[in-house]
């Protein structure tokens, strides 16, 4: 049986993407999703997690084009760890390491408060193509 490894989700933008283009022209767009937690048994607020996600490609552009900052949004994909040295350094000056967690978005479909359609352009929901996906 093979490893299962996607998330799936809504939330609201808390910046509009970002968009950029890599030496060899892919498309690529970071953004930040406000994902509440709930409420407890008191019916307490529990808090809000910050998930990054990021999508390439045409997801990337259009993402873009579509969402923006306190848009609703519903993504799903796979869940990315990567690992770095930091500039921050621990008690022996040796490099402190870094792990950065995101979703790497395949699907995605504005729910509440996207662009306003316009004739020629889908507004909801997009599936990434594998080629699109640069690893």
């Amino acid at each position: 049986m093979k490893d299962i490894n996607t998330w799936y989700g809504t939330g609201r933008l808390g910046h509009d993407p970002e968009l950029r283009y890599t030496p060899k022209e892919l498309a690529v767009t970071t953004f930040s999703m406000a994902v509440d937690r709930g409420q407890d048994a008191d019916k307490n607020e529990k808090g809000t997690d910050w998930i990054d996600c990021i999508a390439f490609g045409k997801t990337a552009e259009a993402l873009k084009r579509i969402a923006g900052k306190g848009c609703w949004i519903y993504v799903s994909g796979p869940l990315t760890v990567n690992t770095y040295e930091s500039r921050e350094t621990d008690e022996n000056g040796n490099p402190k390491k870094k792990r950065v967690v995101k979703i790497n978005v395949r699907e995605w479909r504005v729910l509440k408060g996207g662009a306003e359609e316009k004739p020629d352009e889908p507004v909801t929901g997009f599936k990434t193509a594998d080629e699109d996906i640069p690893f």
